[in-house]
C-alpha cells in the first residue's frame, strides 16, 4: 500500500517540515501520495522527490488546516494507506491522527 504525506503549506508554498517527512516515508519504499489540503502549488508539489501523486482538497474549509476539518478528511482517505504521516511542527501539533477511527 501507499503512503499518505498529508502537507504543510502556506502562502509561500510547501514547508520544509514536508519535505522532511517526505524524505522518512521514502524510507517505507513505497509510493508516496501527498494530501494538499485548501490553497496549494499542485505543480511544485509533484515535482518533490518520492512523490507519485498529488490530492487535492480545495475546499475553502481547509485553508486553514484546522483539525476539526482536516481529520474527517484524513479519516476518508486512510483506508488506501499503510500509513499516514504529518509533519511535526507547531502548525500540526493540532492535527492528531485519527488511528483510533480507523479501525
Amino acid at each position: 500500500m501507499s503512503v499518505l504525506v498529508v502537507a504543510e503549506q502556506n502562502e509561500t508554498g510547501i514547508q520544509p517540515a514536508t519535505r522532511h517527512t517526505i524524505a522518512a516515508a521514502c524510507e517505507l519504499n513505497t509510493d508516496i501520495h501527498l494530501l494538499l489540503a485548501g490553497k496549494g502549488d499542485v505543480e511544485s508539489a509533484s515535482r518533490i522527490e518520492g512523490v507519485v501523486k498529488v490530492l487535492v482538497a480545495s475546499d475553502e474549509q481547509y485553508n486553514h488546516a484546522l483539525a476539526e476539518n482536516l481529520a474527517p478528511l484524513v479519516v476518508k482517505l486512510a483506508c488506501d494507506y499503510s500509513h499516514i504521516l504529518a509533519p511535526a511542527t507547531v502548525s500540526y501539533t493540532h492535527l492528531t491522527l485519527p488511528t483510533s477511527d480507523l479501525v
